[in-house]
């Protein structure tokens, strides 16, 4: 005649045939388990003790992995060498215990203890570490591995307000409930830092991601983003453009000059996006707001050009001095914040406010040569 399976057996085939277990199975499966101890044996406790240093030694602590009343860590001897706690004994011994007391009494309030496991009746064995507010009167204390060939990670203690007997049918199937419990345990670790593990590859493909998007730019043909006030000096800009267009002709570069956009929605939006995809900057911050008698402007910054500097300087590499030529007037306001860090590019000009055509063009030149130089590099 077959023998029929417990449900320890079935419990422990379960967790042998599966490799995850997230966190709703785990918790759905520790409540069967508990429903079913406490129904079959009357045992309303159940405590995982877990390997960790206390003081800087070997201890074992209560894991929150299977919630109890209170937070214990223990060590596994005190200072004078003894055992400091039943659990403690279990572990180091790696031989499991069924402690019941001597005088058939709630256990912390026995001097003396049997372990029915062993048969034996010793004053060695520790004194009874109070856990929950249940008059606790049999305490089962079993050693465990994260899998049948590696060592004790712990021990499982089951707990009863009943005076149990220890026969070999139960304790043959706390054992495969306390082996599936550990598999359980161990296989929800792996889990657990496997999840962390993909939300740190995720979290770094994302930022790959964005460094490659700098990284292909500078790969493929350079593209430069031109921004300017509207009002802007048109002697400059139009060298701008004439100094671009060589370069594009030579099939070095191209360039993207906001004033061509005419996408519907909002500009900002637009410019932004435009920026992502150029390798650097050429901004001309300064608008003329005044001429005097002889015809020469004053000049303040224009405060749009100023923010889309900053994108460039964001967006296009990750140093704005590689990434960023600013344009200004030398008759231009002080800036509205700390512009010395960056290598103006000053607009040359004659005493009647004519610009130096040469002068600008070689400057600008060799600023974008340098910048393609760089970019070269990769």
């Amino acid at each position: 005649m077959t023998k029929k399976s417990t449900f320890g057996d079935d419990l422990e085939h379960f967790v042998l045939s599966i490799d995850i277990v997230d966190t709703d199975v785990k918790n759905d499966l520790l409540e069967i388990i508990k429903n079913y101890l406490k129904s079959a044996l009357g045992i309303h406790l159940i405590v995982l003790h877990v390997e960790t240093r206390v003081n800087d030694e070997i201890g074992l602590h209560t894991t929150d992995w299977l919630p109890t009343p209170q937070d214990l860590s223990v060590n596994i001897k005190n200072t004078n060498g003894d055992y400091s706690a039943q659990v403690a004994m279990v572990f180091d011994t790696e031989n499991p215990a069924w402690i019941q007391g001597e005088h058939g009494k709630e256990l912390f309030a026995e001097s003396t203890y049997i372990d029915r496991w062993s048969n034996t009746n010793s004053e060695l064995i520790p004194k009874y570490l109070k856990k929950t507010g249940n008059n606790t009167l049999t305490s089962i204390i079993i050693p465990v591995k994260g899998s049948q060939a590696s060592k004790i990670i712990g021990v499982i203690n089951f707990e009863s307000a009943s005076y149990l007997e220890c026969t070999t049918t139960i304790k043959q199937e706390l054992e495969k409930l306390a082996n599936a419990i550990a598999i359980l345990y161990m296989l929800n670790g792996t889990f657990i830092t496997q999840k962390e593990n993909t939300k740190k590859e995720i979290s770094y493909l994302g930022k790959k991601s964005c460094e490659n998007v700098n990284l292909l730019k500078m790969i493929s043909k350079p593209k430069v983003f031109i921004a300017c006030s509207a009002n802007a000096k048109q002697d400059v800009m139009a060298n701008v453009i004439n100094i671009l267009d060589k370069f594009k002709e030579k099939g070095t570069l191209e360039y993207s000059d906001w004033r061509d956009m005419a996408q519907p929605g909002v500009i900002v939006q637009h410019i932004d996006e435009e920026i992502k995809n150029c390798l650097f900057g050429i901004c001309y911050f300064s608008q003329p707001i005044e001429t005097d008698n002889a015809g020469c402007n004053t000049y303040v910054d224009n405060p749009n050009v100023l923010f889309e500097s900053g994108l460039v300087s964001a967006n296009c590499n990750e140093s704005a001095f590689e990434s960023l030529i600013p344009i200004r007037e030398k008759s231009n306001d002080l800036p509205p914040f700390d512009l010395a860090g960056i290598r103006l590019l000053e607009v040359p000009r004659n005493g009647e406010g004519k610009l130096n055509i040469d002068a600008f063009t070689g400057n600008l030149e060799n600023r974008i040569e340098a910048l393609l130089e760089i970019q070269r590099v990769f």
